[in-house]
């Protein structure tokens, strides 16, 4: 009962940073910093995100990831033993908000980890068997692939018939001097030669398409058009979010139903 409850204090997300910037800094000095090559990641996308460790306090209290898992939980498809795999959590605060909610079965990768619950790996080549998961959430991860319907196949391999996909996108804005990531954002460099970038809901689920039983989610970038001051203002983030939650089918015949 006592770890209950102390388990339960990770939804608090002052408690999870407690936990998790601890977690980090000691990981980190017996592990170190492990990293994995992505040949289909955006250019640079490794060492943008590794900046993030020299303030990686802010990962854990940043809310977005909060309203993806339980957009997530409301399609009421998952019990707490469900095999859950998260993809590019960076640190463990999206692993710790799930045990928060009392799911057990928690794994996560990442082309960067210190952590022994994050897997170093590849999105476009995840390293676990065909129907291995009953939910894959993915949170502001596909932005970086410049070659995202590679993670979309990938996504469904790993997943069972029926299970979940809980994805989150921010919609980055095309041309606009008030963009609120840096020039060096791989998700704001070379997209023409890399292919499309995924920037809306129905590019999104286009990724998936013929796999989706039933949409669950489809939330696309309502405030798309706010100046950065307004968003931060409104929100407390950088930018409109896209999200979608999904059930799939490994069939060949595909209900598509909302």
């Amino acid at each position: 009962m006592i770890f209950g409850l102390f388990r339960a204090l990770l939804i608090d997300r002052r408690w999870r940073w407690l936990v998790g910037y601890t977690r980090f800094w000691w990981l980190k000095t017996f592990r170190g910093l492990r990293t994995c090559h992505s040949s289909h990641a955006r250019p640079k996308t490794l060492s943008h995100n590794l900046t993030a460790f020299e303030h990686i306090g802010n990962d854990f209290l940043m809310p977005r990831m909060a309203r993806l898992i339980h957009a997530m939980m409301a399609t009421e498809e998952l019990n707490l033993s469900s095999a859950i795999l998260v993809v590019g959590p960076r640190t463990e605060n999206d692993l710790l908000l799930l045990h928060g909610y009392g799911y057990r079965n928690v794994r996560g990768i990442d082309l960067i980890s210190y952590s022994p619950w994050i897997v170093t790996a590849d999105m476009h080549a995840i390293p676990f068997p065909d129907d291995s998961f009953d939910a894959v959430l993915c949170g502001w991860a596909i932005s970086y692939s410049a070659a995202p319907e590679r993670v979309g196949h990938e996504f469904i391999r790993v997943l069972r018939d029926g299970g979940i996909l809980a994805l989150g996108i921010e919609h980055v804005p095309v041309n606009d001097g008030d963009a609120s990531d840096s020039p060096s954002d791989p998700r704001l460099m070379d997209r023409e030669p890399l292919g499309p970038q995924v920037n809306t809901a129905a590019q999104l689920l286009d990724l998936f398409k013929g796999s989706i039983r039933t949409t669950y989610t489809c939330i696309d970038a309502p405030l798309v058009g706010w100046k950065l001051s307004e968003l931060q203002q409104h929100t407390g983030l950088s930018g409109s979010q896209i999200i979608i939650t999904a059930a799939i089918t490994k069939s060949t015949q595909c209900s598509n139903e909302t």
